[in-house]
C-alpha cells in the first residue's frame, strides 16, 4: 500500500503492519486494488500488484520516477513464499501483470526494479523486484536517472505475452 499513501513520514509510518494489512483487504474486497495471486494447487504462493499508474497517489508524487513518457500501468510490488524464490517465478508473475495489464487495455507497463550492488539484498528491500526478471519477462530499461530504482518498461506491441496463465499456470 506504499504507492496508495498519503504524503509524508509519519502517514507512512502510521500505516505499517496491521493498518496496512486492514486497508489492503478493504481495497481488495472493494474491487480497488488489482493484483494477480501465483497458486501452488489452492496455495497462494505469490502475488503482485499492478495499476493504471494516474491513480497511484505515491508514484504521481515522486521526483525520480514520474515523468511526461510514463506508461500507462505500474507494476508496484510483489511477494514469493520462501521457498518460492530463485526459481524464475517473479519473471512470471511480471509476465501475467503485463498480460492482464495488456487485457485491461493498458498501451504499455513499467516497474522499478532495485539495482542490489553486487550483494544479496533482504527480501524486505527487493518488493519492488530486479532488473534480471524484468528483462527476462521482456521489459526494457528506460533511460532516466531513478537512483537506486530503475524504470523497465513494455509497450503491448513489443513483445507477445498473451497467454501467459496459461503457459504458467497463474489464476487472474
Amino acid at each position: 500500500m506504499h504507492w496508495d499513501a498519503p504524503p509524508g513520514a509519519a502517514a507512512w509510518e502510521a500505516m505499517k503492519g496491521e493498518p496496512n494489512r486492514r486497508r489492503l483487504e478493504a481495497a481488495i474486497k472493494a474491487g480497488t486494488c488489482e493484483a494477480l495471486l501465483m497458486l501452488r494447487g489452492e496455495i497462494p504462493v505469490g502475488w503482485v500488484r499492478l495499476g493504471p499508474a494516474g491513480a497511484l497517489a505515491r508514484l504521481r508524487r515522486s521526483r525520480l520516477l514520474w515523468r511526461a513518457e510514463m506508461a500507462d500501468w505500474a507494476i508496484l510490488c510483489f511477494y514469493l513464499a520462501p521457498a518460492e524464490r530463485k526459481r524464475g517465478h517473479l519473471a512470471r508473475l511480471i509476465e501475467a501483470a503485463a498480460a492482464h495489464a495488456f487485457a485491461r487495455g493498458a498501451r504499455s507497463i513499467e516497474g522499478y526494479p532495485v539495482v542490489a550492488a553486487g550483494r544479496a539484498m533482504a527480501p524486505a528491500f527487493a518488493w519492488t523486484g530486479f532488473p534480471v526478471a524484468f528483462e527476462t519477462a521482456g521489459f526494457r530499461p528506460v533511460d532516466h536517472p531513478s537512483g537506486a530504482r530503475r524504470i523497465y518498461r513494455l509497450d503491448r506491441d513489443a513483445q507477445p505475452v498473451a497467454s501467459v496463465e496459461k503457459r504458467h499456470g497463474f489464476d487472474t
